[in-house]
């Protein structure tokens, strides 16, 4: 049966105060056992590594517990080294190391040293004195004895190195064969499990920011079309930010809003310039050619991030309107996403008060009039007494 874990995150040495704790848990005859001990130590190293702490601060209470097992007789001092892209090991958490071998031993290339030829050669490597093979020295260093613990991946690929000390003149218990074999074995699979962690949420970020360049590039296209679009996106994003502050919006939302608004047409990329452009009043033909926007920018916004699901909700419905009679659903009232009543919102009233080129801008006077008219109609009623409030910060922006 497993020994029960009880490790304290609360404790700056968790893995150590843990080992300690269960030494004085146990018999006096008991508490140098190496097979109990190996067990408690195993455990611990397992408990540490599913606690919500830094990784550097799992590899340190890792090393914390690997220089606290008595029947090793460690000599309080180790060191975990991982690699880097260009051959070398890098020191990444020490215990009780002197000052100058911190420095010398920051950055070790493979092949250097017996740590470095541990990288090397893929196998445990073990001193019981200082020899030939310890190319870094300093004056005053004292004897010890060393055990070099490579970390491979599935590959067989060395990702780290453990390094720990001990007396000069050290002789092997005939457990610590199998024991260093299992403390390689156990803490190369917390690594790799925490690189696959990392790699994954790099790989999101990335797909992410590949996702909003594709998203910002769209916008740049719309805007080479049309000129007054451009501005027409930049100043429709900002009226969209003053109605949703105004109804109490949080700060969050906001920014989200913001970013998003500016896809709320992207889906004209699919409709013709002659259609687009044209200066005159559209046929009913080309006006239902017209309508397809928003269903083509729904399928452009195809994603799961945060900015994309909303930019998608926009183009989708900032042509519905409060009574039901929108398209391309026909969604009325709060049915329609608070974000396309929003922007349906701000998205007319700069096009009431902009000249386009199939009409000229109205004056604000009739423009306001004609959106107090229309709101319970066209749009959200809360949202136009919004627009309103909001009006001085507004006119500002425009």
């Amino acid at each position: 049966m497993q020994a029960k874990r009880e490790t304290d995150p609360s404790m700056p040495d968790g893995g150590k105060h843990c080992l300690d704790r269960r030494k004085g848990n146990r018999r006096k005859e008991d508490s140098l056992s190496p097979e109990w001990e190996t067990k408690t130590a195993i455990s611990c190293i397992l408990d540490i590594a599913l606690k919500p702490i830094s990784f550097r601060q799992q590899l340190k209470e890792i090393l914390d517990v690997l220089v606290s097992i008595s029947w090793l007789r460690v000599e309080k001092k180790g060191a975990i080294f991982v690699t880097n892209n260009h051959q070398e090991l890098v020191l990444a958490v020490q215990h009780g190391l002197p000052p100058q071998l911190q420095k010398k031993c920051a950055k070790i290339p493979f092949g250097c040293c017996l740590c470095g030829k541990a990288a090397e050669s893929r196998t445990i490597l073990f001193r019981n004195c200082v020899d030939h093979d310890h190319d870094i020295q300093f004056d005053g260093m004292a004897d010890h004895g060393h055990y070099n613990i490579p970390l491979l991946d599935n590959n067989n690929e060395v990702i780290g190195v453990i390094v720990l000390y001990l007396e000069h003149g050290h002789q092997p218990h005939p457990e610590e064969a199998n024991f260093m074999g299992m403390v390689g074995r156990t803490v190369s699979n917390i690594l790799l499990n925490r690189n696959l962690h990392l790699r994954a949420e790099i790989n999101r970020i990335r797909l992410q920011k590949a996702q909003l360049d594709i998203l910002h590039k769209l916008i740049t296209a719309s805007e080479f079309r049309d000129n007054e679009t451009g501005e027409h996106i930049k100043r429709m994003s900002q009226y969209s930010v003053v109605i949703g502050r105004r109804i109490g919006l949080k700060k969050e939302q906001l920014e989200l809003l913001e970013q998003a608004a500016p896809m709320h047409d992207v889906g004209k990329v699919g409709i013709s310039d002659q259609i687009l452009l044209k200066p005159g009043r559209l046929t009913a033909e080309e006006f239902t050619t017209v309508q397809q926007h928003t269903v083509i920018g729904a399928k452009i916004l195809s994603g799961s991030h945060p900015l994309i699901e909303a930019s998608r909700e926009i183009a989708l419905t900032h042509h519905e309107k409060w009574d039901g009679s929108g398209y391309p659903q026909g969604l009325a009232g709060e049915n329609i996403p608070l974000f396309g009543r929003i922007c349906a919102l701000a998205d007319v009233f700069d096009a009431l008060t902009t000249k386009r080129p199939y009409k000229e801008a109205l004056p604000l006077e009739e423009a306001l009039s004609c959106i107090k008219e229309s709101a319970g109609a066209h749009f959200d009623p809360a949202l136009v007494d919004a627009l309103m409030d909001g009006l001085p910060e507004i006119l500002e922006v425009k």
